[in-house]
């Protein structure tokens, strides 16, 4: 799940930075800096919107969550005011 929406993030932002980066000039698709740089900049981009799911994930799978937290919602809310 982590990986398939690591994927479902990066390829459709690495197009749009490619647009932005590139000013939208088809002809420099072959450019391996313009698409090494969209690349780099998606990737940044999948892993900060795609972490935190990640650890409210991670956190419910442990067994202690049953007494912490009083589901997902509660478990994101609670990582986001005290961390």
């Amino acid at each position: 799940l982590k990986q398939g929406t690591n994927q479902a993030v990066r390829m459709p932002l690495q197009v749009q930075i490619f647009t932005i980066i590139s000013l939208g000039d088809e002809t420099k698709k072959q450019n391996p800096v313009y698409n090494g740089a969209a690349g780099f900049l998606a990737g940044c981009g999948s892993v900060f919107l795609t972490q935190p799911q990640d650890c409210v994930k991670s956190r419910m799978q442990g067994e202690a969550a049953k007494e912490m937290y009083k589901g997902t919602v509660d478990c994101a809310m609670q990582m986001l005011k005290n961390e």
